[in-house]
């Protein structure tokens, strides 16, 4: 297993308790998938999604593997990253 795939791993299966479980999930073959929640289960990820997608689907389970990247919707304390492990501080300019 790759380094990316457990750090994906290890951030969402210690998800942060300040941090909504929501987001927009990005993967590898560039589709953008909105969540509202997930749960995880070994080397999958579930999503549910508040709506459905072009062919019906409300869930996807998708390999670690398959992430490329995550992108937070809500305004989420610099703190949060840092619990999270994270190095650095993040600011607003």
């Amino acid at each position: 297993m790759s380094s990316a795939t457990n750090d994906w791993q290890d951030f969402f299966e210690n998800w942060p308790a300040d941090m909504p479980r929501n987001g927009v999930l990005v993967v590898e073959f560039g589709e953008q998938i909105p969540f509202c929640s997930f749960s995880t289960k070994g080397g999958l990820l579930a999503i549910q999604r508040r709506t459905p997608d072009n062919v019906s689907a409300r869930q996807l389970v998708v390999p670690y593997s398959q992430i490329s990247s995550l992108k937070i919707t809500n305004v989420i304390p610099g703190s949060v990253f840092t619990d999270a492990g994270f190095v650095g501080e993040l600011v607003v300019s």
